[in-house]
């Protein structure tokens, strides 16, 4: 897209950016020409004494609006590429990457006006957009938050590594980049931006679903799968997160690890939800769980050890809580 067209007095006009530096038309060279040929062309010069060609406005109006389409201005692939060899030590990970520009110039007009707002990216690539972000919110103190989605695959050059991994790791050395920055970035306690991500990956349930096609002579495999449902391999992370999500919680919420009477244990949205994962559950762990006036204790029942008595318990023990402090403590057993 980059080529001269005759100017009116058949000198070669080119698509030249603001800042000098090579663009490109917003058509291709057939129908530049014919545009040329037809008259819908005007040329004027622009503020650095060049040509430049305009789009002939119908109803006698000034030209306006160039035909150099505007990302011509936000960066190339090459400048992509320049980005990650500065981010990931002279090795580019990925080929042919948005540049950050590109992606700034699409916040500024998407965004404009929302300073918290949440941007998606559905095939996050190299993770421009989360880098655009984060140097977007630490150059401007605005607080947008970015969404990456990115399937498990890989691509031309990253063989060896899934693209979601090259993201993640860019958004790790983006925050560290900014950390260490020049003085012109220092922060405050009140204009510092969140350098940091959660990185999630969809998989399997952790926990056992019964399946209501299984026939007869099935029955009893169910029946046993059903007596331990947490699914073998689960790990606590992993059951923390489904949990929080079945019970409504975003993917987002502040989560603290407490102690629970010496038991381990989860403060998910500032005290909303308590989830113990502990297969080793006490009486003194449910008054610890109570005392922090949830609306929802999560436990599981392996942590029950079968003891029907520390249920009735433990059970008592909210309701007691509930009648006491006037709370409305829902106790969930997983």
């Amino acid at each position: 897209m980059f080529f001269p067209i005759p100017g009116p007095q058949g000198e070669d006009v080119y698509p030249i950016r603001t800042d000098g530096k090579e663009g490109c038309w917003r058509k291709g060279k057939p129908e530049m020409m014919r545009l040329v040929e037809e008259g819908d062309v005007e040329f004027a010069v622009r503020s650095d004494g060049r040509l430049g060609a305009f789009e002939k406005v119908r109803d006698d109006g000034p030209a306006t609006k160039p035909f150099r389409t505007w990302l011509a201005d936000v960066g190339t692939t090459a400048d992509g590429t320049k980005r990650l060899k500065a981010l990931f030590d002279g090795d580019s990970p990925f080929p042919y990457p948005k540049p950050v520009e590109l992606l700034d110039a699409i916040l500024a007009a998407g965004a404009a006006g929302d300073a918290e707002a949440l941007v998606l990216d559905f095939f996050a690539g190299s993770g421009t957009l989360g880098d655009a972000v984060v140097q977007r919110n630490a150059r401007e103190g605005s607080r947008l938050r970015y969404l990456l989605v990115q399937l498990p695959e890989t691509s031309e050059g990253t063989e060896s590594r899934s693209l979601s991994s090259i993201t993640r790791e860019r958004m790790r050395r983006v925050g560290q980049e900014l950390r260490s920055g020049p003085p012109s970035l220092e922060f405050d306690d009140e204009t510092s931006p969140d350098l940091g991500f959660r990185a999630f990956k969809l998989t399997r349930s952790c926990f056992t679903v019964w399946d209501s096609s299984a026939t007869a002579d099935q029955l009893e495999q169910q029946l046993e799968l059903s007596v331990e449902h947490v699914t073998e391999g689960a790990t606590e992370p992993s059951m923390l997160t489904e949990l929080l999500l079945k019970a409504g919680y975003s993917l987002a919420s502040p989560i603290e690890a407490l102690d629970l009477a010496g038991v381990p244990g989860y403060s998910v949205a500032d005290g909303a939800l308590i989830v113990c994962l502990s297969k080793t559950l006490s009486i003194d762990a449910f008054e610890a769980m109570v005392e922090h006036e949830p609306a929802m204790i999560l436990v599981l029942d392996a942590g029950f050890g079968g003891s029907d008595e520390l249920k009735v318990n433990a059970l008592q023990t909210v309701r007691a809580r509930n009648q006491s402090a006037g709370s409305d403590i829902t106790l969930r057993v997983v």
